[in-house]
């Protein structure tokens, strides 16, 4: 089993979500501009082919069968998509890069820029489901809350949510993006230093 995170000194191991685990804040999470966030989730022809990409669908062909439209469309959906650092093309499949997608906003200053990461919008990829779970105000309880699971979610994320003081939230993938936002925050000095960052007109 892998090891838990630690908050405040404390190993956190039983019942953390996926998403909170050592293992997967260290593969990689996606930084997206606000304006770059908004423009997806605004349209649910992107959010159903990212949806069908969390599940496995891959391919073009596959995703334009599925949603019953033209290929073309496809392929003009998942060239925004790559554009803004959702997905990679890789030989004839397009795979999503990452399981987390904060978002955040740039503050330009005489002294440089602030990054301003925010804690009430966002993306993860359920671990069991494989669907894309997109955290932006109204829609998130409207997919949360229908979710079977939602109590045992609620229960797995409250003890990790309330040590990192996240956002008040009844809505687990609120309280989700937002325990991962701060832990972020709290940490991007380190993850800056031993990571990379791909700036992409």
């Amino acid at each position: 089993m892998e090891s838990g995170i630690r908050i405040g000194g404390e190993e956190i191991s039983r019942g953390a979500p996926y998403l909170l685990r050592k293992s997967t804040l260290t593969d990689s999470i996606v930084l997206i501009h606000e304006d770059n966030f908004n423009a997806t989730v605004s349209n649910d022809q992107r959010l159903r082919v990212l949806t069908f990409l969390a599940r496995g669908i891959t391919r073009a062909s596959q995703i334009a069968e599925k949603m019953g439209i033209i290929r073309t469309a496809v392929y003009r959906h998942l060239h925004f998509l790559e554009d803004h650092g959702w997905i990679i093309k890789h030989g004839e499949n397009y795979l999503l890069t990452s399981k987390i997608y904060l978002v955040y906003r740039a503050h330009k200053s005489d002294q440089g820029i602030f990054l301003e990461v925010l804690e009430n919008k966002g993306a993860f990829i359920d671990e069991i489901y494989g669907l894309l779970a997109i955290v932006n105000g109204v829609d998130a309880s409207q997919r949360c809350m229908n979710c079977l699971l939602i109590d045992l979610c609620r229960n797995n994320i409250e003890p990790i949510a309330r040590k990192l003081e996240a956002q008040e939230s009844n809505v687990p993938a609120i309280r989700i993006i937002s325990s991962l936002s701060r832990m972020v925050k709290k940490n991007i000095d380190l993850m800056m230093r031993k990571g990379f960052v791909i700036l992409k007109r």
